[in-house]
């Protein structure tokens, strides 16, 4: 089989670093301020006036900080209109200008210095790694796998296969292959799910099949068209999987109490990926209540959203969020959705940034597709996945801008690659 597309920034295996190892793992620790925060994301806020002054920025990452302060100024007003506890507003209202500085820091370090990019994933993964064998949250302890060994795991083989040249096709479909089943096996349905839809997209790009579709998916509103498709296939993968579960084909290479609450939420009028997501129902029924400001950071239930949200588990069975994190035992809102957890906090405003980064971003990945590897169609799937069915708490923030300033990052040195080609010619 052929050589996989080689990354925009593709090194040879040696050319890893132990000191940019060593950084990317420190940046990726979390310290505790007025919440939760990563020593990277603090380094990006410190370096922010220096790269807003000294250097001409990226177009991407100044779309970024101007849509974060929309959303920031939007969490400002609904906070005053809801009156938040002093605390809980500051950690709302800087939550999208701690995103916006990590992401501008990040991209300029990554466009700065191309060939130290492997090596700063691969600490930022291995922190991880070390943080669930030395010191594990509880849902680590109840479940490593789903929430902490597998995600880990999951971002160093990627950086390994992206980054280092020597990859062929064929061991990355082995390993993506094999690292789904085993996260099925361990009860770890979505984390199966994103590496395997990824790879399915990087196939998608890689072979030279389907060049009509491809012209159209990559021409005008493509960004538009990605999502009309993603809507579509979902709700098809929805019917999919709640028939393949419902049937009980795969009961006997699963726990008792896994196969059962399959079967549970597989019999649901909502389908599987909804009944696993039921606190997603709920949190739309609170931003209608309250579209134009929300209902604050850290938004208290004050109106019996909670009860409404036990009533659909009883119905649809526990979900997965509940596992990890996001139970019922508190006393705010259930919205584990970066979408859905900013309508719920800040209306439209939340709303609004959510829809217009989804959108660079998805179009960034569409104009160089055929030429990024691996790390970035997984990440792809793994945001949109996240946008619709996980809380936008400090892990998904520092992950998340990570992830967008690689992909800013590699689409310049793809970008500079065409144009010295154009100029060549």
């Amino acid at each position: 089989m052929n050589t996989a597309v080689a990354s925009p920034i593709s090194v040879p295996l040696g050319a890893l670093r132990v000191g940019w190892i060593v950084l990317g793992a420190v940046a990726a620790m979390r310290v505790n301020l007025v919440g939760e925060i990563y020593i990277g994301e603090l380094l990006a806020l410190a370096a922010l006036p220096f790269v807003l002054l000294k250097r001409r920025l990226d177009r991407n990452v100044a779309y970024v900080i101007i849509i974060a302060l929309i959303w920031s100024m939007g969490q400002f007003v609904s906070d005053m209109v809801n009156q938040t506890e002093v605390n809980s507003m500051l950690k709302g209202v800087l939550a999208p200008l701690v995103f916006a500085a990590t992401v501008c820091g990040a991209t300029y370090l990554f466009e700065r210095y191309p060939r130290r990019i492997a090596s700063l994933l691969m600490g930022v993964s291995l922190t991880l790694l070390i943080s669930v064998i030395v010191k594990p949250t509880p849902e680590q302890i109840f479940e490593p796998w789903k929430w902490g060994y597998g995600s880990a795991i999951l971002g160093i083989g990627l950086v390994w296969l992206s980054f280092f040249k020597g990859r062929s096709v064929a061991v990355i479909i082995g390993a993506i292959l094999a690292f789904s089943a085993v996260c099925i096996v361990q009860n770890a349905r979505s984390l199966a799910m994103i590496p395997a839809t990824g790879l399915l997209a990087y196939l998608f790009w890689y072979f030279p099949f389907g060049a009509p579709f491809k012209r159209w998916l990559t021409g005008r509103f493509g960004a538009l068209k990605v999502v009309v498709l993603i809507v579509v296939a979902t709700w098809l993968l929805n019917m999919a999987l709640t028939v393949f579960f419902a049937s009980g084909v795969i009961d006997p290479l699963l726990a008792p109490e896994v196969a059962l609450k399959y079967h549970q939420q597989a019999s649901t009028e909502v389908g599987l990926l909804l009944a696993g997501r039921s606190e997603s129902l709920i949190s739309i029924r609170a931003f209608l209540d309250s579209p134009l400001v929300g209902h604050g950071s850290w938004a208290l239930d004050k109106s019996g959203y909670i009860d409404q949200w036990i009533q659909l588990i009883y119905q649809y069975g526990i979900s997965d969020s509940q596992k990890g994190g996001g139970g019922i035992d508190g006393s705010l809102i259930p919205a584990h959705s970066y979408l859905l957890g900013a309508m719920v906090w800040a209306g439209i405003a939340g709303g609004a940034f959510w829809v217009l980064f989804t959108f660079r971003i998805i179009g960034r990945y569409l104009r160089f597709a055929r030429q990024l590897p691996i790390y970035f169609h997984v990440g792809m799937v793994n945001f949109l996945w996240n946008l619709l069915f996980s809380p936008f708490g400090a892990e998904a923030r520092w992950a998340l801008a990570v992830f967008a300033a690689a992909l800013f990052a590699c689409c310049a040195q793809l970008t500079k690659a065409r144009n010295a080609t154009l100029a060549g010619q």
